[in-house]
């Protein structure tokens, strides 16, 4: 099958795949482009590219959910389909250039490769019937003084309550753990004792 070698091959094969490209789920648009793989420099190989809120590791994702690798066009013409994480603005000028590596960082943090460390996403089902969930971040790894035993530390919102199955990257993913305890606030005097909102209080 001819891969596609011009700006009008790959408009021909978006175009014959308009209906789909439109049905994607999150979807903020297409353009045309290079494909670019994870940790590596963007290729020289012509790509359709899709742009989400968030991108994912295909392995966190249903095989129901994932999208083809390639697009095929009119003529048996194709061409490689790639994601590629995105917003929208409204204004332009707000646009901010992307740092040199912060992608593979992000990338790194969302589930792109085995380790869990500070940072790394976490997830919770919000209604798991209406496949709506939580995000938020791994704040950091804690040691229960009672028993010793490992867990770690995240925001509210996504801990929920007690009972909660926290997840990373989202809730199809690695089962983390689940909520023992949740605070929603503390006030200062628990940590800094009584003379804290005195006047000029100053503590060693």
């Amino acid at each position: 099958m001819p891969i596609a070698r011009s700006l009008r091959d790959l408009m021909r094969i978006r175009a014959y795949n308009r209906e789909f490209l439109e049905s994607i789920n999150g979807s903020l648009g297409t353009a045309i482009g290079f494909k670019k793989r994870t940790g590596q420099a963007i290729s020289k190989e012509p790509a359709i590219l899709v742009f989400v809120p968030q991108k994912i590791n295909s392995k966190w994702i249903p095989s129901s959910q994932l999208m083809p690798n390639r697009l095929k066009g009119p003529g048996s013409l194709w061409c490689a389909l790639d994601v590629v994480e995105g917003k929208k603005v409204d204004d332009a000028e707000n646009l901010k250039p992307v740092e040199p590596g912060s992608d593979e960082l992000c990338e790194r943090l969302r589930g792109w490769d085995k380790k869990i460390c500070p940072g790394s996403q976490i997830s919770c089902w919000e209604d798991e019937t209406k496949r709506g969930y939580e995000l938020g971040t791994h704040a950091a790894f804690s040691k229960r003084r009672s028993d010793g035993k490992l867990g770690f530390l995240t925001n509210q919102h996504v801990a929920m309550a007690e009972g909660k199955k926290l997840y990373h990257p989202i809730p199809q993913g690695l089962h983390l753990g689940t909520t023992t305890k949740t605070i929603e606030y503390l006030r200062d005097e628990e940590y800094y004792g009584p003379d804290i909102n005195k006047p000029n209080a100053m503590f060693a």
